[in-house]
């Protein structure tokens, strides 16, 4: 694994980081099917067709199954994204420079 990757998903995985780019105290504190690892890898993979078509595909990936099923809505994206800080992908960008 590429050290950018690694360093990344090291970053994504540090509760400092999470607790200073989450939007609200009580944001990403329960297991839900979007946490914030996975939010932020979504929204760092290129988005090509519809929200819910790579959202699809995206947990089909992440979960190795064969065949696609709906894992999570779009709406279900949409509210997990609001508690997310856009400042946490210009850290992340800043890394990626180093």
């Amino acid at each position: 694994m590429s050290q950018v990757v690694q360093k990344t998903l090291n970053s994504l995985s540090s509760a400092d980081f999470v607790v200073r780019h989450k939007t609200s105290l009580s944001a990403f504190t329960r297991t839900r099917k979007f946490p914030f690892q996975t939010l932020c890898l979504f929204l760092l993979n290129l988005i090509k067709s519809s929200i819910q078509d790579e959202l699809d595909e995206f947990f089909k990936v992440l979960n190795q199954d064969e065949f696609e099923k709906r894992t999570v809505s779009k709406s279900a994206f949409t509210q997990a994204r609001k508690y997310l800080s856009y400042k946490a992908f210009g850290e992340l960008s800043d890394q990626f420079i180093e």
